[in-house]
């Protein structure tokens, strides 16, 4: 053992036969305290703590690769004679990591994997005992010592964050792997098979859960999919992740996984109009749309960001409703330049109105009324005259009447057979729009086609003994309701296409107000034109 040693470590019966210490190519010290200049690729384990290294500075720690052929360590005095490290060990040993500030050796595999109370030597306490240092690597490194657990330790760790091996716990139990993998699988088929239904608009629920779309769509997937059709039908399957609350959590996430995205688009582009429009739906709650728009690579983008619930219709109350909702949804609410409303006294009001109190607190938020609905405004004052309210009324009401009768809508489909029309392929009169009058003009227009009809229709049913068809007919062949009608058609008609124009994604103030310059000036020049009126 001693020939081993000195193998290892050569001593130097004096000083006066060695090379002065000074003299090295490294500064050295003749005593232990003085620092030493010699520079690890690791960093000095000395002053690491195993528990809290991070695993990445552990793979550095064990991969990190020194070959110190021009340094010469430190000598100190162990007995009668000086002694250092042999760097041709530490070549060997690729295990051994050097500590500069102890001038000692440490086993990274120990060091960072050694729970072994009884054994501290190279992991706990480093070496130094230069004299005695070959064989405490033999009585380290022996066969059955924790030092080879340690290695097997250090490469199942290796390989497990160089993706090399699977973890543990995927060897242990490769059935809980597929098992995941499987279950993964089949969650990903029923959250498309919802994102379907939302995107075609199509209700997820039926009277019962067999017979609704989604479960319908989920049994025709499973046609070819064995795992689906598996876990649809297994009847020992507790957790089968179609009941309508999972339904209504996964709508929940999908909702939030694109706003998301549409947020961070709208956020990068650092500028944003905001849309709002308020409404009561069918329970009579008052709901706002919060809408943004915003240019995102060359496209114009108005997005849908949600409803949010109005407790009071007062400009204070819906602008810090409007505010609050868009910093839940994450908008950069700094970034706001444009608001969107529709034209209510507490939406556009100069002083009190939401447009004004948003603009206190950003002024570069300009306010712009809707122009499709100022234009819906217009027509709407344009047709104030008690004609055109008459025909208009009259005009619904022969709908309703051969919407909402079986015979009459029967009476209607014969003399439609009978009679030349030019109605092209629409089989029934169309209904006028309570509110957007703009798109009244295509109802107008299917009745005006359908005139000769109707008249035939309601001459048919007077003679069945309706009694009502009689009054109908009256006022369709009165001269008011012909002039007004064969006029209001013709002029709404006219905005038709400038209404969904304004309607657009893509339309910038410019294009609109060129457009609308279009209809007025078509507008005024068959004001002048007799034989427009002809």
């Amino acid at each position: 053992m001693q020939k081993i040693n000195d193998f290892f470590y050569p001593k130097t019966k004096s000083l006066e036969n060695e090379t002065p210490i000074d003299s090295q190519p490294v500064t050295q010290s003749a005593g232990p305290s003085e620092s030493i200049k010699i520079t690890t690729p690791y960093k000095d384990p000395y002053s690491l703590k195993p528990l809290s290294m991070t695993d990445t500075e552990k793979v550095e720690f064990l991969t990190a690769k020194w070959e110190p052929f021009d340094v010469s360590f430190p000598a100190k005095q162990i007995g009668s004679s000086m002694r250092r490290l042999n760097k041709d060990v530490l070549i060997q040993n690729s295990w051994m990591r050097y500590s500069v500030s102890v001038d000692a050796v440490y086993c990274a595999p120990c060091f960072l994997f050694s729970n072994d109370p009884k054994e501290k030597t190279f992991s706990r306490t480093p070496v130094s005992d230069w004299k005695n240092f070959g064989s405490l690597i033999l009585r380290h490194t022996r066969y059955g010592s924790p030092h080879n657990h340690c290695m097997s330790l250090a490469d199942h760790f290796l390989a497990t964050e160089l993706q090399q091996k699977k973890s543990n716990i995927d060897q242990i139990s490769s059935k809980h792997h597929e098992t995941v993998q499987k279950n993964r699988g089949i969650l990903r088929k029923i959250m498309r098979a919802i994102a379907l239904c939302g995107s075609q608009n199509i209700p997820l629920r039926g009277h019962t859960q067999d017979d609704s779309n989604f479960y319908a769509i989920l049994t025709f997937s499973a046609l070819d999919d064995k795992d689906l059709a598996e876990h649809l039908s297994n009847p020992s399957t507790v957790m089968k992740y179609t009941s309508p609350d999972i339904q209504n959590e996964i709508v929940i996430h999908l909702g939030q996984q694109i706003r998301s995205k549409v947020v961070n688009e709208c956020n990068s582009v650092k500028c944003f109009s905001l849309i709002a429009d308020e409404a009561t739906d069918r329970s009579t709650a008052e709901q706002v749309a919060i809408c943004v728009r915003f240019y995102y690579e060359n496209v114009m983008r108005e997005e849908f960001l949600g409803f949010v619930k109005a407790e009071s219709t007062t400009g204070e109350a819906l602008a810090e409703l409007f505010l609050r909702a868009l910093r839940e949804f994450g908008i950069s609410v700094e970034n706001m330049v444009g608001q969107g409303y529709d034209g209510a006294s507490n939406m556009r009001g100069c002083r009190k109105g939401v447009q004004a109190r948003i603009r206190e607190l950003h002024p570069e938020a300009i306010y712009v009324h809707c122009h499709a609905h100022c234009l819906n405004l217009a027509i709407i004052h344009a047709s104030n005259e008690m004609m055109i309210r008459n025909m208009m009324d009259t005009v619904q009401e022969i709908n309703f009447a051969f919407s909402y009768s079986a015979k009459r809508t029967h009476q209607f489909r014969t003399s439609l057979e009978a009679t030349p029309h030019e109605l092209e392929k629409r089989t029934k009169l169309r209904e006028l729009c309570e509110t957007r009058w703009s798109a009244r003009g295509d109802a107008l227009y299917t009745f005006l086609a359908s005139f000769d009809v109707v008249v035939d229709a309601l001459s048919n049913l007077i003679d069945e003994g309706d009694t009502k068809a009689q009054s109908h007919l009256n006022n369709m062949l009165s001269f008011p309701f012909i002039i007004c009608l064969v006029t209001a058609e013709h002029l709404i008609q006219s905005t038709t296409q400038l209404s969904k124009l304004l309607q657009l994604k893509s339309i910038d103030l410019v294009e609109a107000v060129k457009e609308a310059n279009v209809v007025k000036e078509l507008l005024q020049s068959e004001r002048n034109d007799d034989t427009v009126w002809d």
